[in-house]
């Protein structure tokens, strides 16, 4: 018998959680030195923002999920970081943020990408990095259960 994973009570939509511990589905070394946690935080920010584009391009090519895909909310529970995402300027001197800073913008402004936040206790990237209470797993796995395939 086949297993397969199946989201119920909730419409087919992508909506990522990100954290500067935790980027998408590994956890790797962070290959820029970022000078703060706003930064650390906006690295991450930016890298599950060129994923979610990625998955966005990938769900348009499947012939059975509804058409157009919806924008990719991305939930951070940085405050700082979603204000610098949503400022028009950028004024620091790092380049690799001001990239960055361009890159989101770019994101929001053609709809691939919204940005939420979302409190550290329920953001549900937090957990893959330290353990869980018995609420959080059950607020985390929200919605899935395993169903055998037909």
């Amino acid at each position: 018998m086949n297993y397969g994973l199946h989201y119920t009570k909730y419409p087919p939509v992508l909506e990522g959680y990100c954290d500067a511990n935790s980027i998408s589905w590994k956890s790797s070394k962070q290959i820029v030195n970022t000078r703060s946690t706003m930064e650390a935080e906006f690295v991450a920010l930016d890298k599950a923002a060129e994923e979610a584009e990625w998955l966005k391009s990938f769900l348009e090519g499947i012939p059975l999920w509804p058409k157009p895909v919806t924008t990719v909310c991305i939930h951070c529970d940085s405050m700082a970081a979603l204000t610098r995402a949503k400022s028009q300027i950028y004024n620091d001197k790092s380049r690799h943020i001001r990239h960055r800073h361009k890159t989101i913008r770019d994101f929001l402004k053609n709809g691939i990408i919204s940005i939420d936040y979302v409190k550290s206790k329920e953001n549900i990237a937090d957990p893959l990095t330290k353990g869980l209470s018995r609420k959080q797993v059950s607020y985390t796995s929200r919605g899935m259960c395993l169903k055998p395939i037909q």
